[in-house]
């Protein structure tokens, strides 16, 4: 009876930390922050990745569920004019992205903005961070981005607590000129609504040992 109540407390918590995942909603940042590669003269204001602009859908920021969105194929179109591009010949660094409060983060999509879509962020790393401060962000994951035409892109973060999110761009396909990206949402929940992974083992090893101790009780 003991072992039941274990294993079924387990599976509930378990249960709890999927769900959580699967109520993932896109988050738009509200400011991008940081930005060592500067803009393209005329062309491609960073504040483009993050309004929307000449996306074929839009959603709500903070509602409109990550998994069903991104289920319908959207795309971002409009080229270069809405989108963002790094300044001439400036290929790699770093973007920094401000959610505007603490999320629990699990997920990242980026919308290729690029008419030639050589352009299109290949190797890049994501990392969080709870502030801004240098020395402050961890790294959540590694990837390669998707050479076609104004499509989607999702990646599978660590999760983590995260106020801010910097974006490490290490190349493109292969175009001389500049990076390109159309549009890019994170997908979390409130960070107060998720159990943090530690929190979930800590929850399930307290449920353990108050098992034990019952039934050292009771035997003795």
């Amino acid at each position: 009876m003991k072992i039941q109540f274990v294993f079924g407390a387990i599976f509930a918590i378990s249960a709890v930390a999927a769900h959580a995942s699967s109520a993932d909603v896109l988050l738009d940042p509200i400011a991008v922050v940081g930005n060592t590669m500067g803009s393209y003269s005329g062309w491609g204001n960073v504040a483009n990745m993050i309004n929307q602009t000449n996306m074929s859908a839009v959603y709500s920021s903070g509602v409109t569920n990550f998994d069903s969105f991104a289920a319908n194929g959207s795309t971002h179109a409009g080229g270069d004019s809405t989108s963002w591009l790094s300044s001439y010949g400036v290929l790699s660094g770093a973007l920094v992205f401000d959610l505007g409060a603490a999320f629990s983060v699990d997920k990242l999509a980026v919308w290729n903005g690029a008419s030639g879509i050589t352009a299109s962020i290949n190797s890049f790393s994501v990392l969080t961070s709870l502030t801004d401060l240098p020395g402050s962000f961890t790294n959540v994951g590694n990837f390669n981005g998707q050479d076609a035409n104004y499509a989607e892109s999702e990646y599978a973060l660590t999760a983590s607590t995260a106020r801010y999110v910097e974006l490490q761009i290490n190349n493109n396909f292969g175009n001389g000129c500049c990076d390109v990206i159309g549009q890019l949402a994170l997908g979390g929940t409130a960070a107060a609504s998720v159990p943090e992974p530690a929190s979930l083992a800590l929850l399930t090893a307290g449920i353990l040992g108050f098992s034990v101790s019952r039934g050292k009780a009771v035997q003795g």
